[in-house]
């Protein structure tokens, strides 16, 4: 599959996971998704590279380097120009938790949306973001869960300029997406009546893969946890999971790119 290269600001373009074992979440990882891995110098806080097939697919940064919240996976939004979203993020009720120059890599910014969820942002230099997506093994969508839909949908509307179209807007389920111009690409889901009283408003990331059930077994086998088993959905067969720390995330059944039907 060609490389895919995230171009449009507002729109995922990486994802990384703050982990307090690397080493057991690289296993993981590593076995579960086929991922080969590389750390990086230590002026990097040795962050580790996730590859697919010799693609960057995601990162990992050990809790040492952090600020000891729990393990999760952050998603990256594109923007052309971190200083100006992190001065609209503050302007609309987010809190800017770092905004950085990482070497010749890029800026990344960190910030806690007015929901309470942890979202990332990234202006590109060296590193142009993860260049696999929507296959097995690879990232293929992202969403904010939020008990406050209405400051979120604002708050990136207003931060990220994203367009949203609404998809449901009922208390059984609300919920807006936001497109590349093609296809949604990310999306922001009222789970108020979903979470748990303990449970804070989160982005979620899903992973592609060729067999959600044998997946669940394989992830339960590496040492994780099933939150969710499989079920049916309109989009795939789907359920939840948890890596040996803790981290969650979801995964979805995907067609490889040469099993895709083409017109």
């Amino acid at each position: 599959m060609p490389a895919h290269e995230t171009t449009l600001a507002g729109n995922p373009v990486w994802i990384d996971l703050l982990s307090s074992d690397p080493a057991s979440a690289i296993d993981f990882y590593s076995t579960l998704f086929g991922w080969t891995h590389l750390s990086g110098p230590e002026e990097y806080g040795g962050y580790v590279t996730f590859f697919l097939n010799g693609a960057p697919v995601a990162g990992l940064i050990g809790q040492g380097n952090n600020t000891g919240g729990p393990d999760a996976w952050t998603t990256f939004l594109l923007t052309d120009d971190a200083e100006a979203t992190a001065g609209l993020a503050a302007a609309n009720g987010g809190q800017v938790i770092n905004n950085f120059r990482v070497g010749g890599q890029g800026t990344m910014l960190n910030i806690i949306d007015p929901s309470g969820a942890m979202v990332g942002g990234w202006q590109k230099d060296a590193h142009r973001g993860f260049l696999v997506v929507n296959e097995p093994n690879a990232p293929v969508w992202y969403e904010v869960h939020t008990r406050d839909f209405a400051a979120a949908s604002t708050f990136y509307e207003k931060v990220f300029g994203w367009e949203l179209s609404v998809m449901g807007d009922s208390d059984e389920f609300r919920m807006s997406t936001v497109s590349d111009g093609a296809a949604p690409v990310a999306g922001i889901y009222d789970a108020t009546s979903t979470m748990k009283p303990v449970e804070r408003s989160a982005w979620v990331v899903y992973f592609g893969v060729a067999d959600a059930d044998a997946t669940a077994a394989r992830i339960i086998e590496l040492g994780g946890s099933v939150l969710e088993a499989p079920v049916d959905t309109p989009f795939g067969r789907q359920g939840s999971a948890a890596d040996p720390t803790g981290a969650a995330f979801r995964f979805i059944g995907v067609e490889a790119p040469e099993e895709r039907q083409t017109p």
